[in-house]
């Protein structure tokens, strides 16, 4: 089997039934209100599209778009899975390449694909008033358009653009997404503004 268009991909289980949290605890989630923390997006690679010219092989790991797994759910109907689903018992789905946040090549690192980067939140500055106290609840407790890059790709590293460099984003263009159970900032090169200098000395 081989897509036009499409990786073909295996995922032998689909959702875990714990995630852990920032602290370290392990907790059990219901899929239904917790897809995307507990989802196992992280799939093999069996088939290249025809044509592919591309870093990917088979036998590689992807990172995808948590929305190629999910489903859809209706009040008469019930659950209906996607259109990338191939075969449920197999656990076979067709992956489009704009799909892939990340790929990671055997005996390799994750690296981010195509224009795709995994950014750490950075935390806010404690705010202080005079002599009022500022309850912890009511202060940010991350930067909105700030990040730490965690997983750079290529065309960044080319650059000098690499892991644990800050860069400030446009506005607040990117989304939580969960990787090996942390959260993570995903977002893409365009909507990179600019990148905190490293001072010496």
């Amino acid at each position: 089997m081989k897509g036009l268009k499409h990786f073909i991909v295996r995922i032998p289980e689909k959702f875990s039934q714990t995630f852990k949290t920032e602290s370290g605890v392990v907790l059990h989630a219901d899929r239904r209100f917790s897809a995307k923390v507990v989802m196992n997006n992280v799939v093999d690679v069996l088939e290249l599209p025809l044509k592919y010219n591309g870093p990917i092989n088979i036998g590689d790991k992807l990172f995808v778009d948590p929305t190629v797994l999910l489903w859809q759910s209706y009040v008469k109907g019930g659950e209906q899975e996607n259109r990338n689903l191939i075969d449920r018992e197999k656990g076979l789905y067709k992956v489009h390449p704009n799909m892939i946040i990340m790929h990671r090549p055997l005996n390799g690192n994750w690296i981010g694909h195509g224009e795709n980067l995994l950014l750490e939140p950075v935390l806010a500055a404690k705010l202080k008033s005079g002599q009022l106290i500022i309850p912890e609840s009511a202060q940010k407790k991350t930067v909105d358009n700030k990040g730490k890059i965690a997983f750079s790709n290529p065309d960044l590293i080319s650059q000098g653009v690499d892991k644990n460099t800050v860069v400030f984003t446009k506005g607040t263009m990117f989304v939580d997404i969960w990787f090996e159970n942390t959260k993570y900032l995903w977002t893409k090169n365009k909507y990179l503004m600019a990148m905190e200098l490293k001072t010496t000395g």
